[in-house]
């Protein structure tokens, strides 16, 4: 299992907590801010749950930049973040 495989698994996993749902076995390409999944409180609390799984800090650009709100664009800068 490759890194990147790894954080994305991790992610979907803290994406199921902070929706409250089971999310399985979700696609990369899957957009959990247009999906409607998670309501602006919820979203802030899963990103700070990222940051701190992975010990990582977000720039507000970060934040903005529309290929982070699938599970693929998020685990790609957190792999590069910890590399």
């Amino acid at each position: 299992m490759s890194h990147q495989t790894e954080v994305s698994a991790q992610i979907v996993e803290l994406l199921s907590q902070a929706s409250g749902e089971s999310l399985g076995s979700t696609d990369g390409g899957y957009n959990f801010v247009t999906s409607g999944v998670l309501d602006s409180f919820s979203l802030l609390i899963f990103i700070t749950d990222v940051e701190e799984q992975f010990q990582i800090a977000f720039s507000a650009d970060e934040l903005t930049n529309e290929s982070m709100q699938t599970i693929a664009g998020l685990s790609e800068l957190v792999v590069e973040k910890l590399d």
